[in-house]
């Protein structure tokens, strides 16, 4: 039985990781995509400035 419940708890923290990664990974990619949009947005208005257009 103990072993049993060790296997599950075992089990169960592996799981747990494994999601947990996958959420650091959405959560990363997310994260990334905005940096990168504010950063193109940035860079454009910028642009934009430079050319006297704002």
């Amino acid at each position: 039985m103990t072993l049993y419940l060790l296997g599950v708890l075992i089990a169960m923290t592996v799981a747990a990781v494994h999601w947990a990664g996958k959420l650091t990974n959405v959560v990363l990619k997310i994260i990334g995509t905005m940096v990168l949009g504010v950063f193109l947005l940035i860079l454009g208005l910028g642009y934009l400035t430079k050319l006297g257009l704002l």
